[in-house]
């Protein structure tokens, strides 16, 4: 199946000011520039996201570390049995000052028009006093950027090659918290203002950050949804981007009080959010089920990190030819999301759920995302032996071979009736163009271990991203 090329137009109805070829978010599995701790008895899933400022080009040593969290001490272990997965991403990122541009030195297509002879914008550049980060139509009739630093002293400039209709993923932005909340239900955690730049995108946003919910009594069910809003509305099209945490009695804790903190993932693609400003806004409250709040607790002794970015869904094109004929791959496209509420699916063996997608090219990589809430518990408290729910994808009935499987487990050895946000993504190369089956199973991949009580997407919305990328060669 053939592929998709785009050539730059010059009226573009949807403005992005970029014009570089890597528009999409870092996403770090498990590593990223700040420390984050989970502390708990369990073995946790969870993943780590964040975009880190000021890098310049070249190569970069990334390390993952692990430490003990202030004035505690654990017993710590990463990467038990299933895949870990670390993807490392440049990001054009809108201006954290407000501006419309992107950070970085230097745009990656050349001008046209102007005085400049078709030389490559430099960002960020001076016109009026003032610097800009990304092209700008201040003074003009049409998107234009500087050649050099300082327009105001050189006078060269030229009109921004505009890409939008091609892209997938832009105006990317980023909000980070350093602030610990209390508050059990009801708050408004977190708000920052989105200038969204088209009303024929999807919105996609990220939480990720460190949960925390606790019971006084072992007999307690307690439960805490944490949310997010969109001028003051939650999202409906197709559903709420929600998660949730919810303890029910158990025979672990005998004593009272039972509790965990967990670096955790709410995200989601919210369509039909049209132009303009809106406010984001992370809250918690009740579960949609009668079970009442608890002692919940929102960004615990790490950085809070929120994403917001544009998504074209099903977008094919996945190449965009330069003014000179150059041809660039555009990093992600064919982006396709299933989002449903309440999936409640106590399977412990066997299939969840099954996709459909249809991949556009052969040289492409498929990246996979699960983001939901899952459970294991042990069958039996008083065996001695360690129970398993393992969640994995099969692609075309056949698991992952180039780099290795997509899927992550969670090993139980205590009796612990738990439901934690997840969220958990793989990439599978050499997977040919066509349509392809995905399909998402539950069960048990260690001979040593005893099949576990699973449960999948309780009460809140589970989601499935597949889409394509183009890995640097």
């Amino acid at each position: 199946m053939a592929g998709y090329c785009w050539k730059p137009q010059r009226n573009c109805a949807t403005p992005f000011h970029s014009t570089a070829q890597k528009p999409f978010t870092v996403l770090n599995h498990d590593q990223v520039e700040t420390i984050k701790c989970m502390c708990g008895i369990q073995v946790p899933v969870g993943d780590m996201i964040g975009i880190c400022y000021g890098i310049p080009k070249g190569s970069v040593t990334i390390k993952w570390r692990i430490q003990h969290c202030s004035g505690y001490n654990g017993n710590g272990y990463s990467g038990w049995t299933s895949t870990t997965t670390v993807l490392i991403q440049e990001t054009e990122v809108a201006n954290q000052l407000g501006g419309t541009g992107i950070t970085g030195t230097m745009s990656e297509f050349s001008t046209y028009g102007g005085n400049a002879n078709g030389s490559l914008c430099v960002f960020p550049f001076t016109y009026n006093a003032q610097k800009y980060y990304g092209c700008t139509g201040d003074g003009h009739n049409q998107l234009w950027c500087a050649t050099t630093s300082d327009f105001d002293r050189d006078q060269k400039w030229g009109n921004c090659q505009d890409l939008c209709p091609a892209l997938s993923v832009f105006n990317v932005h980023q909000y980070t918290s350093t602030r610990a909340d209390g508050t059990d239900s009801g708050a408004e955690l977190f708000s920052f203002l989105y200038n969204k730049r088209a009303s024929d995108t999807g919105l996609r946003v990220w939480f990720n950050g460190v949960l925390y919910l606790s019971t006084n009594a072992p007999t307690d069910t307690r439960c805490v949804r944490w949310y997010f809003t969109f001028n003051g509305t939650e999202c409906s099209n197709p559903v709420k981007i929600e998660n949730l945490i919810k303890m029910q009695p158990s025979n672990y804790y005998s004593d009272g009080h039972r509790g965990m903190y967990k670096t955790s993932t709410i995200e989601g693609i919210c369509n039909g959010i049209a132009a303009g400003p809106i406010m984001i806004t992370v809250h918690n409250g009740q579960c949609n089920n009668a079970a009442s709040g608890g002692n919940a607790h929102t960004g615990w002794r790490g950085v809070t990190h929120i994403l917001a970015e544009e998504i074209r869904l099903e977008n094919p094109i996945n190449a965009v030819v330069g003014k000179d004929g150059s041809i660039f791959r555009v990093p992600a496209f064919n982006i396709k999301e299933y989002a449903e509420t309440k999936w409640n699916k106590a399977t412990d063996v066997g299939l969840l759920k099954t996709f459909t997608y249809t991949k556009q090219t052969s040289y492409s990589t498929l990246k996979i995302k699960f983001a939901g809430n899952v459970r294991n518990r042990r069958n039996n408290y008083s065996s001695s032996w360690s129970y398993e729910a393992a969640w994995y994808f099969l692609i075309n009935d056949s698991h992952c071979t180039n780099p290795g499987k997509i899927w992550f487990a969670i090993y139980q050895d205590k009796d612990q009736d738990w439901f934690w946000p997840v969220g958990v993504e793989g990439i599978c190369k050499g997977i040919p163009a066509g349509t392809i089956t995905i399909k998402l199973y539950v069960g048990i991949n260690t001979g040593s271990l005893v099949k576990g009580n699973a449960y999948t997407g309780l009460d809140s919305a589970t989601r499935v991203r597949i889409e394509e990328i183009n890995l640097v060669n």
